[in-house]
């Protein structure tokens, strides 16, 4: 894989073979379809592409039930569970690590066109939600052409030395509210991660998503967590 090192918070790589990508949406369209009650077979993947983002709007607007039952199943799709295991090898190059493990199931996001959803979630870090090591690794990748009206996720910079940062956790949106502090002065990133390649970075990373502004496209993208068990207490 060809691997860009952006700097020490987080990484930009290439995935080895896009077909497991593009299977993925394969699946995703195959699904779209049973829910639309338009059961097309053989589409090409040109086309797929190009009329996913239409259905899954055409859904939610018909029936907002329907595409969450759609959004729930879509999490279940073989491709998407395969792509984790596809990505195990990447990240123990990427990173160095001999002993990894995949934390939870890969997490399909559908964010729809609107500028006032509840599912985007403010600053945070990982490590506020998972009991995993500091250095344990979350992957996010795109399965849509990125551009900036649909919302690129946000990290800050120069937080090496940056502990957990005082927050209280809620139980309704957004669950994790982080308190106001000199961490808000680090400087932010907005890395354009392009199709075919993922953004990885520590649990330790401040970040938060960006809202999809785009009038007809969903942003759909995959997150991974993996946790780093090369240390004393995981692997005496």
């Amino acid at each position: 894989f060809n691997q860009v090192n952006l700097m020490n918070e987080f990484k930009v790589s290439a995935i080895k073979n896009k077909k497991c990508l593009d299977k993925i949406l394969v699946e995703l369209n195959n699904l779209l379809n049973f829910y639309l009650q338009d059961f097309k077979k053989n589409e090409k993947l040109d086309l797929i592409k190009k009329n996913i983002h239409k259905k899954m709007i055409n859904l939610s607007k018909k029936d907002r039930k329907l595409f969450g039952s759609f959004f729930d199943a879509s999490q279940c799709l073989p491709s998407v569970h395969a792509l984790n295991e596809a990505l195990v090898k990447d990240i123990k190059s990427i990173y160095g690590f001999t002993n990894l493990q995949i934390a939870d199931y890969p997490r399909l996001r559908l964010d729809l066109p609107e500028k006032n959803s509840v599912h985007n979630d403010p600053w945070h870090q990982e490590v506020m939600a998972y009991d995993a090591p500091r250095d344990s690794i979350t992957v996010w990748l795109p399965l849509v052409k990125m551009n900036s009206k649909m919302g690129r996720l946000v990290l800050k910079g120069n937080t090496k030395k940056l502990g957990i940062l005082k927050h209280k956790v809620f139980s309704k949106r957004p669950y994790i509210r982080v308190k106001d502090g000199n961490w808000q002065k680090l400087p932010n990133y907005q890395p354009n991660i392009s199709y075919g390649k993922f953004i990885s970075f520590k649990h330790s990373v401040p970040h938060r998503s960006s809202k999809n502004l785009s009038k007809n496209k969903v942003r759909i993208s995959i997150q991974i967590r993996f946790n780093f068990l090369d240390n004393s207490i995981y692997n005496p």
